[in-house]
């Protein structure tokens, strides 16, 4: 059976073991080394039609910013378009955002809890994108949105009920990139919160 976060390898970019190496600036043998050590998560693509394993490794861009982050080597993510900062998450039922954290594990989700703590976390540090559950209150919500859209230029997704959805997309200046229609799963939100973080790294390349 596919794991859902499997899904999530058509969303971001992979690498080879040479590809790497070079754009970290290490030896090719330094990588293989990472991966026979079980530092660094990396997968291989079968052949076809004989589903033998094709010798070369694959890392996905997730594996390599987790592998980054727990080596302390943060200063390397802007050559791979990846931004460092946190999603900050506001409304979310504990065990969603509990599983999306599992799938997405080389990212940091926060759960704000408030939208005074929101706005204290923002100041503090300036996340690459917001979620945004309309249970913590729909007027609230839209405001928030439209305050982190205009000022932070952050990415901000919307969880909303069925009903809500048309309110979550009216007017000239939408402040939502997305909007997902409540129930939602851990595999589609954390899909969503990959794309929030390739539109961040993407607005804010020079």
């Amino acid at each position: 059976m596919e794991r859902d976060e499997d899904n999530l390898a058509y969303l971001e970019p992979m690498y080879t073991v040479g590809q790497l190496a070079k754009r970290i600036g290490v030896a090719p043998r330094t990588v293989r080394n990472w991966c026979d050590n079980g530092l660094l998560e990396h997968f291989r693509l079968p052949h076809n039609p004989n589903g033998k394993l094709n010798p070369q490794r694959k890392i996905l861009q997730r594996q390599l910013v987790k592998f980054l982050r727990e080596q302390n080597m943060d200063e390397l993510l802007d050559r791979f378009g990846e931004v460092s900062g946190p999603i900050y998450c506001l409304g979310l039922p504990r065990e969603l955002l509990q599983h999306t954290q599992m799938i997405l594990s080389g990212e940091r989700l926060i759960d704000a809890e408030t939208f005074f703590y929101l706005g204290l976390l923002i100041r503090e540090r300036r996340p690459k994108g917001i979620v945004l559950d309309f249970g913590a209150g729909r007027s609230q919500c839209l405001y928030a949105a439209r305050k982190i859209v205009a000022h932070c230029l952050v990415p901000v997704l919307a969880i909303v009920h069925e009903d809500e959805v048309a309110q979550a997309q009216a007017g000239d200046h939408r402040p939502f990139r997305e909007v997902l229609t409540s129930p939602v799963q851990a595999a589609a939100l954390a899909r969503s919160i990959v794309r929030l973080g390739h539109f961040y790294a993407e607005s804010h390349q020079q």
